[in-house]
């Protein structure tokens, strides 16, 4: 059986409250790793800098990286 709304503002009131907490609880924090994951953050607050994929870079050309899988 499948649900039938007349009027589709009703469709869009049931389904925006999940597609909120899909977006703020899936989606934003996915978006925020990519962007953290590109940028260099000071330990202590201030501005963060963007080194875009040197942080990656760095990463797998070190060679303790890889003898943690093991």
């Amino acid at each position: 059986m499948q649900a039938v709304y007349k009027k589709r503002w009703l469709t869009l009131w049931f389904a925006g409250p999940q597609l909120l907490l899909l977006f703020l609880f899936f989606y934003l924090p996915i978006l925020k790793s990519v962007e953290w994951s590109l940028t260099l953050q000071p330990p202590f607050g201030g501005e963060s800098i963007f080194v875009g994929l040197d942080n990656y870079r760095y990463t797998f050309a070190d060679p303790e990286f890889y003898r943690s899988f093991g």
